[in-house]
């Protein structure tokens, strides 16, 4: 209303309440997939709802993927698609794409960028698994 960003948070999904960045945004549309809200773990496996077409099983390795595009439904559908994709393949798809950008919150607690993204944290650059 005040013609101001919004200040979007990102969830830490380790730490309910807690929130890692906040995402200056105008514009743009945020969608967040994860697997820390609903979920339960059997022999120290998380099993949550989003699942790999490939395997029928729940998707591993993320734990949170943030999307912001110029719409909420592509926000909404990449950050499904790049929580299953995983870092690697989920960032190059992103760093493709005109206008879309993401962060990703692997399950070892790295934390990935998309290109566009120049974070205010040194502990946050992208490191390859």
């Amino acid at each position: 209303a005040d013609g101001k960003a919004w200040q979007v948070g990102i969830a830490n999904p380790e730490v309910k309440g807690d929130v890692l960045f906040r995402l200056p945004l105008t514009g743009k549309s945020v969608a967040t997939s994860g697997n820390y809200e609903k979920y339960f773990t059997r022999n120290g496996v998380r099993y949550a709802h989003i699942i790999n077409p490939l395997t029928g099983l729940p998707a591993t390795g993320v734990l949170s993927v943030t999307v912001i595009s110029p719409r909420a439904e592509l926000s909404d559908a990449l950050a499904t698609a790049v929580f299953v994709m995983g870092p690697g393949d989920g960032l190059d798809l992103i760093n493709k794409m005109d206008g879309v950008s993401c962060i990703i919150i692997s399950d070892l607690n790295n934390v990935y960028f998309s290109d566009d993204i120049k974070p205010d944290f040194p502990e946050y650059e992208n490191d390859e698994e």
